[in-house]
Parts: structure tokens; sequence; C-alpha cells
């Protein structure tokens, strides 16, 4: 049965679990938005690894410099979709039940 005081402690909990991802939220970011302006900072930062690695493999033909660009641009990518699906499960998981 559903009463006041356990929807009153359900939301005391989830007051404090929010209240304590927020803080180490603003800790790491200069925003308190999980998914603000870095996002898209990544992305194109990723873009230009893509491009500069395409730009030294025309113009200078030295394929290790590019491959290891490539290489790096790809694992950003997956770590990149790793953490934000992880966010996104994290964020799943917080819904009152």
């Amino acid at each position: 049965m559903i009463t006041r005081r356990n929807l009153a402690e359900q939301l005391r909990d989830y007051q404090l679990r929010s209240e304590r991802d927020w803080s180490s939220l603003s800790f790491w970011s200069s925003t308190n938005r999980p998914d603000g302006s870095t996002t898209g900072q990544w992305r194109i930062f990723i873009c230009i690894l893509f491009i500069t690695a395409a730009v030294i493999l025309y113009f200078f033909r030295d394929i290790r410099l590019s491959l290891t660009l490539l290489a790096i641009a790809i694992i950003l990518q997956t770590c990149f979709r790793a953490v934000h699906s992880r966010l996104a499960k994290r964020r799943q998981r917080r819904v009152l039940p």
C-alpha cells in the first residue's frame, strides 16, 4: 500500500541522489548540464582529427601519422559512445519506481 510516509522517503532519497550527482558534475565541468556544449565540442574535435588525417595522407603521404590520428579519433569516438550510453542508463535508473 502506498502511504504518504513511503512517498516522502522516496522523494528524500531521490533528492539526495540528485544533489550528490549534480555536485560531482559541477566539480568536473563548468556548467551543470552533462549534455551541454561539451558533447558538440568533442564531436567537432573528432571530426577535425579525421580531416587532419586525410590531409596528412593526401599532401604528405605519411601513412603512419595518418593512421595514428585515425586510431586516436576512433578510440575517442568509441569512448564517447560508451560514456554517453552509460549516462543514459544511469538517467533511466534515477526515475522513481
